[in-house]
């Protein structure tokens, strides 16, 4: 099984070739959480591996963006005798996108329009022996003011195995199958992803590395590397960097777990690239019934 991935994912790097991709913001490429220690959003929106929970739990999560954008996210996990299933949504948008007009005078301010990327999202982790498998559906709608409005819908599977290093490395799919990104006479695919993961636990610190390879379009290929370490049952820190030719991202965070059932993750995170430099703070909220 070993030499079947790799040669999966040799074979798939040959596919990429160059185009301008379609704008969507995807929760694995921004949205900060702990790879290895995913919460309900975490499971469903970034997950790796296996989900060991065995209660119902539920995730918020709040992200500031640039140009008074906001990023909301819920998730829910629901573990059954036939497997876990999740629901998600995700919430990317502004209303202070300002409107211009001109009149005889010049340009002016003519008020403030929104502008929504969004996302529903549901899972199903399948109860099978010696493969974890999770399948996942994504609707994805985009509204611009009144000009445009795109949609996609698109199939995704996440899988690892006790046979190859216990779980410790897997591939995940992002937008691999689905329709294109389409309205308003526009036709185009989003950038579809394989990504193959690794997962080192050293004592009370665990590395993670990622590569994610774009197969439509250049320039979009990332990789992805993180330090956690458990300073107390209670209390994680970690690090992550995300790299691409198009946007750099480093960031800091913790893992509290207040109780049983709460636990709060904060991170700041930099990002940047040719046009801009931000500071985001991320919060997470999660719950266990």
């Amino acid at each position: 099984m070993k030499w079947i991935v790799f040669g999966w994912v040799v074979l798939i790097t040959s596919a990429v070739h160059a185009k301008i991709a379609p704008e969507f913001p995807e929760p694995h490429h921004h949205f900060y959480s702990n790879a290895v220690n995913p919460d309900a959003i975490g499971h469903l929106f970034n997950s790796r591996g296996q989900l060991t929970q065995q209660r119902v739990g539920v995730s918020f999560a709040h992200q500031n963006r640039e140009w008074e954008y906001d990023w909301f996210l819920f998730g829910m996990v629901v573990p059954t005798t036939i497997g876990p299933m999740s629901i998600g949504y995700s919430n990317y948008g502004t209303t202070r996108l300002p409107k211009t007009k001109k009149d005889n005078i010049g340009i002016s301010l003519d008020g403030y329009g929104s502008d929504t990327f969004e996302m529903i999202a549901a899972s199903y982790q399948p109860t099978i022996k010696n493969i974890n498998i999770q399948l996942i559906a994504n609707y994805k709608y985009r509204q611009l003011m009144s000009i445009a409005k795109n949609k996609a819908l698109t199939l995704d599977v996440h899988m690892a195995s006790p046979l190859v290093m216990n779980n410790k490395v897997g591939i995940r799919t992002k937008n691999l199958v689905g329709t294109p990104y389409q309205g308003n006479n526009q036709n185009e695919s989003l950038a579809k992803y394989v990504g193959l993961y690794a997962i080192w636990p050293i004592s009370d610190i665990t590395l993670f590395v990622e590569h994610d390879i774009c197969l439509n379009y250049n320039e979009l290929s990332m990789w992805v590397g993180e330090i956690s370490m458990d300073l107390d049952p209670n209390l994680s820190l970690f690090t992550t960097i995300r790299k691409t030719s198009m946007f750099s991202i480093i960031g800091f965070g913790s893992l509290i777990k207040l109780s049983d059932q709460f636990h709060l993750t904060y991170a700041n995170q930099n990002e940047k690239n040719s046009n801009i430099e931000l500071s985001v703070h991320s919060i997470s909220i999660g719950v266990t019934f």
